[in-house]
């Protein structure tokens, strides 16, 4: 059985490469960038809005 070994970066990892796309991409780059730093924000709000306390 082959063992599954899970390489998924985090977001703290990917920040050095979104700012070098920022810095340096093209705008195919640059709005992929864009569309991910938006999906981050996306799922903290969600995250966020899971841990509050419920009254």
């Amino acid at each position: 059985m082959a063992e599954y070994i899970d390489v998924t970066p985090t977001w703290a990892a990917m920040v050095p490469t979104f700012l070098l796309i920022i810095d340096n991409g093209n705008a195919d780059g640059r709005k992929t960038v864009e569309g991910e730093l938006f999906r981050m924000a996306k799922l903290a709000d969600l995250y966020v809005a899971s841990q509050k306390v419920k009254s």
